[in-house]
Formats: structure tokens, C-alpha cells, sequence
């Protein structure tokens, strides 16, 4: 929309996997697991934070390439994923909590749009678990057949 976008990257973390991690990811219990967050902007305005959970198994070398990039997308084909669907993308009305406002520079308690999605590989193995908050005045998301 004629605008520069640009993403923070605030937390890069390996840690045991939670429960729903783990089940969404096809992954045993406490797992380890790479744990990205972030803030995406438009012309420097906060749109969405994000979390992405990556099996560490998988790519063991992801926190180092985000160091280099900061690119997901970019870093998981340095960690040798060249190519990834979504499987599933699933969308919820929220409230901004405390800490969330803060990042999107929303007051507590307005909209966001929660989306929670998991994308697989070629062979349908789980390779990202996904949660993105936008700012529900900023952002205007389009679903369309494929």
C-alpha cells in the first residue's frame, strides 16, 4: 500500500517446547524448540506482533541465521526449508492485553485479530507454529480461494 515495512526482532530464544507447541508441531513433550518475536510495522507504525515456534531438532542453525537476516523466511532456507505451505491458519477476535497494547501502541482492550496457524513442508511435516496479534484498526486481512 505504498508504504516501507519493517520488522523488529525482540526475542530468539531455544527453549522445552509447551504442551500445545508440542502437539502442533508434532513434537514430543519438552522438546526443544526456537521461539522468534517480533513486531511488524508500516512507515514505522506497529501492525502485528508475532511469535513463531520452530522445532530446534529441525534447524538447529535458525537463531544464527535471524542474526544475519531478518528475514523467517530467508533464514529457514539457510537452515536448508526452501519451500513451505500453510496448513492451517485459524482467526479470533481479542481484547489487547497489557503488554500487547504496549508493542502495538494500542490502548488496553482494543481490537486485535489473534491468527494461529502452523505450516508444513512438502512431506507434511510441521515446521512452523505461528501467532500473529494485528491491530485491528490497521490492518484489513483478505481470505480468497486458492
Amino acid at each position: 500500500a505504498g508504504q516501507v515495512p519493517s520488522r523488529d526482532l525482540t526475542r530468539i530464544e531455544t527453549r522445552p517446547a509447551d504442551a500445545h507447541e508440542a502437539d502442533l508441531l508434532s513434537l514430543d513433550p519438552g522438546a526443544l524448540v526456537h521461539v522468534v518475536e517480533g513486531v511488524s510495522k508500516a512507515d514505522g507504525q506497529p501492525l502485528a506482533a508475532f511469535r513463531s515456534v520452530f522445532p530446534a531438532a529441525r534447524f538447529p542453525d535458525l537463531p544464527a541465521a535471524l542474526s544475519q537476516t531478518n528475514s523467517i523466511t530467508e533464514a529457514l532456507s539457510h537452515s536448508g526449508l526452501t519451500d513451505y505451505t500453510r496448513a492451517f491458519t485459524r482467526l479470533t477476535a481479542k481484547a489487547a492485553k497489557p503488554m500487547l497494547a504496549l508493542s502495538l501502541q494500542l490502548k488496553e482492550g482494543a481490537p486485535v485479530l489473534r491468527s494461529v496457524s502452523v505450516n508444513i513442508d512438502a512431506a507434511g511435516q510441521p515446521v512452523e507454529n505461528g501467532t500473529t496479534w494485528f491491530a485491528g484498526d490497521r490492518v484489513t486481512l483478505t481470505v480468497e480461494p486458492d
